[in-house]
């Protein structure tokens, strides 16, 4: 039982860690854009 628990937590903060970097490759990306159209 104790380590079904660490295996959800080591998912749930693999899942947590993989979504907070796609959020910053498409802040990254989305300012990327706005450079190249003010430029």
């Amino acid at each position: 039982m104790q380590t079904l628990s660490l295996s959800f937590k080591s998912l749930l903060f693999l899942s947590c860690f993989t979504k907070i970097r796609f959020c910053s490759l498409d802040s990254l990306l989305l300012f990327l854009r706005q450079q190249r159209q003010s430029i």
